[in-house]
């Protein structure tokens, strides 16, 4: 009977240790808050010199990246952006055109510190499926 009681009581602690290790997961060491900035500069950057990188186009306003969504996800953190603003192109023939902007952006970083960036609709589904940006 001694035997089974500790045959009995190995097996069940056995069985608590196998399911607290089966109940954590890899923990997300990226906290957006952290992280936020570094998004925000990365999409100011990114809209100064990849988006309005025509000579004939002044941005009007300061731009301000407003963070719509954040969220911690497997392996990284993930923002949802909006940037709103104007800009004017000047012309040569006729007066200065006033174009406004609204810049929507899906960026994730990764536990590698590796920032991914996708626009718009592009965003849908894995955000590692984004372009790699140096920021």
């Amino acid at each position: 009977m001694n035997r089974r009681t500790a045959l009995a009581t190995i097996g069940a602690g056995g069985w608590t240790l196998l399911a607290g290790c089966l109940g954590n997961g890899p923990e997300n060491t990226v906290d957006p808050a952290t992280v936020e900035d570094r998004v925000i500069d990365c999409e100011i950057e990114h809209i100064e010199t990849e988006l309005l990188d025509d000579p004939d186009l002044t941005i009007d306003d300061p731009l301000d990246p407003a963070v719509v969504d954040s969220d911690t996800r497997d392996g990284g953190a993930y923002f949802e952006l909006e940037t709103a603003f104007g800009a004017t192109r000047t012309q040569e023939e006729g007066p200065d055109e006033h174009v406004d902007y609204l810049v929507e952006a899906h960026y994730f970083v990764d536990e590698a510190e590796t920032v991914y960036r996708t626009e718009g609709f592009e965003a849908d589904g894995d955000p590692r499926d984004g372009i790699a940006v140096d920021c």
